[in-house]
C-alpha cells in the first residue's frame, strides 16, 4: 500500500511538471480567453478608447500651458452685448514678461560666453 501510494504521488509529479501537461491546458485557457474577448469586449473599444485618450490629453495639456502662462480667455455674458462679439485682444501677463526676459537674460549670457570662451 505504501509502494502504491508513493507511485501515485511521482507520476503526479512527474505529470504536473512536464511541459506536455500544461500545453492542453493554456490551450484550452486560451480558447476560452479568446471567446470571453469576442463576446464581451466590443472591438470598438480597442479603437475608440484611444482616440478618447488622446482628445482629452490635448484638452488637459492646452488647460496646463494656460495655467502655466496665465493667459485667460474673456467671455461674454451676454450674447446682445455686441463689442463683445468682437474678438478680445488679451495683454501678456507680467508673469509671462518675466520669463521671456529671464529667458532673454540666459540667452544673452550663454551668447557672449559662447563668443568669449
Amino acid at each position: 500500500m505504501k509502494e502504491e501510494l508513493l507511485e501515485i504521488i511521482y507520476l503526479v509529479k512527474i505529470c504536473l511538471t512536464s511541459i506536455w501537461f500544461w500545453i492542453p491546458v493554456l490551450f484550452a485557457a486560451y480558447l476560452f480567453i479568446q471567446f470571453w474577448l469576442i463576446f464581451y469586449v466590443s472591438p470598438f473599444i480597442i479603437l475608440i478608447a484611444p482616440a478618447i485618450l488622446s482628445i482629452l490629453l490635448i484638452y488637459r495639456r492646452e488647460k496646463r500651458l494656460k495655467m502655466l502662462y496665465g493667459i485667460k480667455e474673456e467671455r461674454s455674458k451676454k450674447i446682445s452685448y455686441s463689442s463683445r462679439l468682437e474678438p478680445v485682444q488679451q495683454a501678456i501677463p507680467r508673469e509671462y514678461k518675466w520669463i521671456i526676459e529671464k529667458t532673454l537674460e540666459k540667452y544673452r549670457a550663454r551668447k557672449s560666453e559662447e563668443e568669449n570662451g
